[in-house]
């Protein structure tokens, strides 16, 4: 079993903070899709772009105007991107201000932000704009109208909308968006439509892109006793080969969320396949037993 190096934590955050001195191999960088989420979507399917890009442009506007009052933002977005590997250029909002920023735009045009094809047409635009605010702001909208987003519980509803959040799944991919996006949008869309939000997990499971995995692993994060234990088990297993850290990461975190309802399934899942599972995965899985 491969040395695993203990990873460094920043302060007020659940996430690693990732060594600078990690190889290429074992650091993926953030996943650029040759085709943006935007020229993904239908075009015959738009009704108002223009009311989008107005928005859009109406957020970038209110950011840029903190950044003037505030100078410290240009410091904040120094370390923000190195944070991030240098992968994303910030405007240097930390989250509380960001976020009233977002709250005075939605609230200004409330009746806008709860239609859903206005949702799906503005979200993929978020993802083309160069500063990660404008992604943040997009995981937070799909976080607080992911019913709206969703629509019904119909498949076809399930798939217009699971395919709109995995062109941004896979596109400027990191941790920070991904999980965002994994248990709390995927997770519910699933939980609504179990049918067809099963056989895309077990699609996601043995997908080539390592973000999709890992959200299959993940989905099921906080279901406490709704949590199906055999698939969990079945998943965590069939990636438990992988040496890419987020997934063995994964693996443990979606194993120690499930010990907290269920110690004795975890303790004896580890136990079973100690052999197969990493030390990391492992000493993530075990940390509330």
């Amino acid at each position: 079993m491969p040395k695993v190096r203990r990873q460094k934590r920043k302060a007020g955050t659940s996430q690693p903070y990732l060594s600078s001195k990690r190889s290429q191999a074992q650091e993926p960088r953030a996943s650029s899709s040759s085709a943006s989420p935007r020229s993904l979507s239908a075009a015959s399917k738009e009704k108002e772009p223009s009311i989008c890009m107005k928005l859009v442009t109406e957020f970038g506007k209110l950011c840029a105007a903190q950044v003037a009052a505030h100078p410290e933002c240009k410091t904040n977005a120094v370390w923000m991107a190195k944070y991030m590997r240098n992968q994303f250029k910030f405007f240097g909002l930390k989250a509380p201000m960001r976020r009233e920023l977002q709250k005075e735009l939605v609230k200004t045009h409330k009746d806008t932000f709860r239609d859903r094809s206005f949702l799906l047409q503005f979200l993929p635009l978020l993802w083309e704009q160069e500063e990660r605010e404008f992604q943040c702001f997009g995981v937070d909208l799909l976080q607080q109208f992911r019913k709206d987003v969703l629509g019904s519980s119909s498949a076809e509803d399930f798939k217009e909308a699971s395919s709109c959040v995995e062109r941004l799944l896979t596109y400027k991919s990191w941790w920070d968006t991904v999980d965002a996006l994994s248990y709390p949008v995927i997770g519910y869309f699933v939980q609504q439509c179990p049918g067809p939000g099963l056989l895309l997990m077990q699609e996601w499971i043995k997908h080539d892109n390592m973000w999709l995995r890992r959200v299959a692993i993940l989905h099921q994060l906080s279901l406490k006793e709704k949590t199906d234990a055999d698939r969990l088990f079945q998943f965590c297993l069939a990636r438990a080969h992988e040496e890419e850290f987020f997934i063995r990461k994964a693996i443990g975190w979606a194993l120690r969320d499930y010990s907290k309802t269920d110690r004795a399934a975890v303790k004896g899942f580890v136990e079973k396949n100690r052999e197969s599972l990493s030390a990391l995965s492992i000493r993530e899985a075990l940390k509330h037993c």
